[in-house]
């Protein structure tokens, strides 16, 4: 195995899935440390129950606490997992609204990559 890398996605001064993470409890932020962690070490590998694929390209990073279900969703560009968005999970589905934001964000990120605005 390789070693992987994370990055929270940032547009001009919003960085979306960092300013989600800073609004959770301490010992909320450590367990999503630790799946952090995880993505390090296991890169693309890691799976269920501590991440999934929910389409082509944009994946969950599935921290819980107690009853609360963390949600931060990214992508992969190289070894590297670009974290564009995250969530409190309310119900049993993904909410639609939180895939597209995701799905938006990584489209931007690439057009942004190919013009060498990053």
């Amino acid at each position: 195995m390789g070693e992987y890398n994370y990055v929270f996605y940032t547009e001009g001064n919003k960085c979306f899935a960092m300013d989600f993470l800073i609004k959770l409890s301490e010992k909320e932020q450590g367990k999503v440390k630790y799946y952090l962690d995880l993505i390090k070490t296991r890169g693309p590998m890691i799976r269920e129950p501590y991440a999934k694929k929910l389409n082509g390209s944009i994946y969950e990073l599935r921290p819980s606490f107690g009853k609360t279900e963390i949600r931060l969703f990214y992508f992969w560009d190289g070894d590297t997992a670009w974290f564009v968005h995250g969530i409190i999970k309310k119900s049993q589905k993904t909410p639609l609204e939180a895939l597209l934001v995701s799905e938006q964000r990584m489209k931007r990120y690439f057009k942004a990559k190919s013009g060498n605005r990053l």
